[in-house]
């Protein structure tokens, strides 16, 4: 996200959270931990930048757990259908489309440059990594992995592809048919891994 402070309005960013250094500045906006934040921010709307889709939505749990609330990130030079559904949470960063019909739940980041085809929906905490093209009627469960460049798209004409909760797939991948829930898949045309 630091990429893309420089198209927020100024002070749009009140605080950057890193439990691990924080006490310092970033591009200009303070990073401290998570107890200064919501002490000083509780009230704000809410980001999580981490792109493993785990760590997400743990974060996500435990800034639920202490009230707090999220917002979304929708980039001014990404795309949006005037009837695509973005959840809170989201970030939708520069390049990136969504077409008709399509939503995006809670927690999903689109990163560069990604395409989001008609009538596909992204379960909560998906991640699609920078480059990634998700084709029509395409359907992802929660804390889904893209790798980036990876493309999905159903193997004919008109219908559906599934991909399941948590699965993974590999950089520059070519998945056309369903991948269950859990599993890994990688390649040209994707396989289990």
């Amino acid at each position: 996200m630091l990429g893309q402070l420089a198209e927020l309005a100024p002070n749009a960013v009140a605080v950057l959270v890193d439990e691990i250094a924080p006490d310092r500045e970033l591009c200009g906006v303070p990073v401290v931990s998570l107890d200064e934040a919501l002490a000083a921010h509780r009230n704000l709307p809410w980001l999580i930048a981490l792109g493993d889709p785990q760590s997400r939505s743990l974060a996500a749990a435990k800034l639920r757990e202490r009230g707090a609330t999220f917002g979304r990130f929708l980039s001014k030079r990404a795309y949006l259908a005037s009837d695509a559904r973005i959840a809170d949470g989201a970030q939708v960063f520069a390049g990136s489309s969504v077409s008709s019909n399509s939503e995006v739940g809670f927690g999903v980041i689109l990163n560069f440059n990604c395409s989001v085809s008609h009538d596909s929906h992204l379960g909560e905490f998906v991640t699609l990594s920078p480059g990634c093209t998700i084709a029509g009627r395409v359907r992802m469960g929660a804390r889904t992995f893209i790798g980036a460049g990876a493309t999905i798209a159903p193997r004919r004409l008109g219908q559906s592809l599934t991909i399941g909760p948590d699965a993974i797939i590999g950089a520059g991948a070519l998945v056309i048919n369903d991948v269950p829930q859990g599993a890994r898949f990688a390649g040209v045309p994707a396989r289990p891994m």
